[in-house]
């Protein structure tokens, strides 16, 4: 059922008694001028619809070129024709212009379908109106510029006012200039790859992605400005691009921010890789230093202390090394450090048996633990610990010592077991009485860990669990 229960017939329109007659035959009560004198009053008129009123007129050729809303009402418009009429095309234009239009013959039925039609598409436009209006509000009062781009002529369909902040450009001045015209030509040519590949992604999904990218923009002053678009393809009925919407804002400041802090960066990294090289050679220089005072020993014992030293020293510069060639200052992948390690003890102590004296197993590696610098630094002097004593220890007159490393990563834990084939530890050597495994037990309470000690006389198993 209509929710229009009375119209206002337009004095001023052609035949005025013919239309009320013809909308009071419907069902309709009329005001407004020669309406009759049983017609509504306007005021209850008004309330019955809700403060809408549909407003009737009458149409001819002589008033074709007048009809419409000359006097700024905002009401649902119907027209209302002479079958003869309809052979000019004024009337049948002005007729379309209306919300809706019936001919002066038709029955009820047929007038009432037309006032609920015109009631609708009053509706329809207002809703539509109202939406463009919220629209332009926001377009024209953002701080970001929003625009459009019709695709089949290639130039802006729309550009809200804060163009002017972000390119100096008035909007005629910038509705003017082609997409060509206002970017870089590397940006240009990003910009056009990318729509060009998302349009293609749509005519294959039917899915709009947008794009957020950064590009050089010219400027009114004649400079460049970076500028942040985000654009999207609105598609038409037939599923083709017809538009691309976008919103841009200027992100020089947050480019030139950027860039600040890379180059920051890059000098940082550049001094860390100075002082990691001048570590590892002052610890080259010590380690050096410590060989020439050793091979001054008046005994064996004093000499392989010297021997033990510099091995601690070059335990260290294999760590920076491995830091240097790795691109990174803070942290090293364990795996690699600890077969490093063993690498190069092994062939400290026995260069005869390359790859042979150190049997390395490492499990769980493509978990890829890391240490952080210092706490690689006290694993690296633990494993050199425990290799040196166990090639010092395990060998035997016509033996050559073995030895066994396996490393296994956890989610949490790294596991590091060590295990000779020697004869084991003297008595009473497992509560710590060695230097060696003083210090071994030392640097594992640094790591919040745990050590394990297996001694037999059929070999030495150090067990180590440190968190990761």
């Amino acid at each position: 059922m209509t929710p229009i229960k009375t119209v206002r017939i337009d004095p001023d329109g052609a035949f005025p008694e013919l239309c009320a007659a013809l909308l009071a035959r419907g069902g309709f009560g009329v005001v407004g001028a020669e309406a009759g004198a049983g017609s509504a009053s306007a005021g209850s008129a008004s309330a019955a619809s809700g403060g809408c009123i549909p407003v009737v007129r009458g149409l001819v050729a002589e008033t074709a070129a007048s009809f419409g809303y000359e006097d700024g009402r905002t009401e649902p418009l119907i027209a209302v024709v002479r079958v003869e009429d309809l052979q000019d095309e004024a009337v049948v234009a002005a007729a379309g212009s209306a919300h809706a239009y019936c001919l002066v013959g038709d029955g009820d039925a047929v007038v009432k379908a037309t006032v609920l039609a015109a009631y609708k598409r009053w509706q329809i436009e207002r809703r539509l109106h109202e939406s463009e209006a919220r629209f332009r509000f926001m377009a024209e009062n953002a701080g970001d510029v929003i625009w459009i781009l019709d695709v089949e002529r290639g130039a802006f369909s729309y550009i809200s006012p804060s163009i002017e902040r972000l390119r100096g450009l008035s909007v005629e001045a910038a509705m003017a200039e082609r997409m060509e015209d206002s970017l870089s030509p590397d940006s240009l040519a990003k910009a056009r790859a990318q729509l060009a590949e998302r349009y293609a992604l749509y005519m294959e999904t039917g899915v709009a992605h947008p794009i957020t990218d950064i590009y050089e923009q010219r400027h009114g002053d004649g400079g460049m400005r970076f500028v942040e678009i985000t654009t999207t393809l609105r598609a038409g009925p037939d599923g083709r691009g017809i538009e691309v919407l976008g919103v841009s804002r200027d992100v020089s400041e947050r480019v030139a921010t950027e860039r600040s802090l890379r180059a920051t960066l890059a000098e940082r990294d550049i001094l860390l890789q100075e002082l990691g090289h001048r570590i590892k050679n002052t610890l080259s220089l010590t380690g050096s230093l410590i060989s020439l005072a050793g091979s001054r020993a008046v005994n064996t014992q004093d000499a392989e202390l010297f021997e033990e030293s510099k091995a601690r020293v070059q335990a260290m510069a294999l760590l920076y090394d491995m830091l240097l060639s790795s691109g990174s200052t803070a942290t090293v992948a364990v795996a690699p450090y600890i077969k490093a390690l063993c690498d190069k003890i092994g062939a400290a102590f026995a260069p005869s048996r390359v790859g042979e004296a150190i049997e390395l197993r490492l499990e769980g590696e493509g978990r890829g633990a890391e240490l952080d610098s210092s706490r690689a630094v006290a694993l690296g002097l633990i494993l050199n610990e425990a290799l040196t004593n166990a090639f010092k220890y395990a060998a035997g007159p016509g033996r050559a010592a073995s030895v066994r490393v396996s490393l296994r990563e956890g989610e949490d834990r790294i596991e590091l077991r060590i295990v000779d084939d020697g004869p084991g530890l003297p008595a009473g050597a497992e509560a710590g009485d060695g230097l060696g495994l003083r210090l071994i037990r030392e640097l594992v309470a640094q790591l919040k860990g745990r050590l394990r000690v297996e001694s037999s006389e059929r070999g030495l198993s150090l067990v180590l669990d440190l968190p990761r």
